[in-house]
């Protein structure tokens, strides 16, 4: 339902479309909607396109990158592969609990990825795009992948901690977002028991 579409619904229609809204991500979210109450923080990330009060989609599949080369982003990649990574800068969308960060790429959207999520995120650096790789093959070694991983702080691990980093997180899979600037998302996070 749009944005449009709520504001001239009746009341009734918007609690029962929020309500819904709010059970879809209870039974599909229990990591997500754990995770944050025990951060007291929420995933965020600004999205074209979008103007609905929710949606649910999936991460992108061949992602362009923006903030590194398409060689360094392929490289990047590759040493994830290598390492065992599933959440890669081609096939993920780019979070972080930072909303004035987010709100900056579009509309602004609260993320619960759907529980069986994978998730890449830099202990030691703020945003994924800075992390410069070499100059040279397109495909990592073991060992310049390894290197790279332990370099920059690369973890798979840990969903609490990497939302209380404030770092950038990558998110593959499947996900929900709902619109922060409406008067139904205070309702939906109140009715999931977040905060």
């Amino acid at each position: 339902m749009k944005i449009c579409e709520i504001e001239n619904s009746t009341p009734l229609e918007r609690l029962e479309m929020e309500e819904m809204v709010a059970n879809n991500i209870q039974d599909n979210c229990s990591t997500a909607i754990k995770s944050f109450n025990v951060c007291q923080n929420l995933l965020f990330s600004g999205i074209y396109n979008h103007t609905e009060f929710s949606f649910t989609s999936h991460s992108p599949e061949h992602r362009t990158p923006r903030g590194m080369s398409k060689e360094q982003q392929l490289y990047l990649d590759s040493c994830l592969r290598i390492m065992g990574f599933t959440a890669l800068r081609s096939n993920s969308m780019f979070c972080i609990a930072d909303y004035m960060q987010a709100k900056n790429f579009g509309e602004l959207y609260i993320i619960f990825p759907c529980d069986g999520f994978s998730f890449t995120w830099s202990k030691k650096r703020k945003y994924m795009s800075w992390i410069n790789t070499p100059h040279g093959p397109l495909l990592a070694s073991r060992a310049d992948a390894s290197a790279t991983i332990s370099i920059f702080g690369l973890k798979n691990k840990n969903f609490v901690n990497a939302v209380n980093s404030g770092n950038e997180i990558l998110i593959h899979g499947d996900y929900y977002a709902l619109k922060v600037y409406t008067d139904g998302a205070a309702r939906v996070l109140k009715k999931l028991g977040i905060f």
